[in-house]
């Protein structure tokens, strides 16, 4: 796969080979080369091909394309992350003080189109996923920065 099949420049190729990387390290795929992903793609296809020849229901794409096969796959390893899946990783411990910080510091993003505020009760667990997210960015840049 190059860079042009993929529709990416050489810095967002680089970027997705870190996250494939670490989709390997949190043992959510076997192999992170973008050849591995295409077999993983044509595999894809090919199940829902087969379970709309059954007559099941397919919610999203019935087909993808390299391009969107890779972003999907970096999508749900993002979110798989984040939903604490990964098997080969320690997370960090989020302390409540963290949340109430992160919570204080973005209260724009709690805010509901009327000007009113969500609780903190209300978004503990949205909190504690954002903050997820900011220590998976930061272990793919760390990747990166290895490279």
């Amino acid at each position: 796969m190059t860079e042009k099949e993929l529709c990416l420049s050489s810095e967002e190729l680089k970027l997705a080979c870190a996250k494939l990387k670490a989709a390997t390290d949190f043992g959510f795929i076997a192999e992170e080369s973008l050849e591995a992903m295409e077999v993983r793609r044509k595999e894809h296809n090919q199940k829902i091909k087969k379970e709309l020849e059954e007559g099941k229901i397919i919610y999203g794409m019935t087909h993808f394309s390299p391009p969107a096969y890779l972003q999907y796959e970096l999508t749900r390893f993002r979110l798989d992350f984040v939903s604490q899946k990964a098997q080969n990783y320690q997370y960090a411990c989020v302390t409540e003080k963290e949340k109430k910080d992160f919570f204080r510091e973005n209260r724009e993003l709690f805010q509901r189109c009327e000007g009113d505020h969500f609780l903190f009760e209300d978004v503990d667990a949205v909190i504690e996923k954002r903050i997820r997210e900011e220590e998976y960015y930061r272990y793919v840049q760390n990747l990166l920065c290895q490279c």
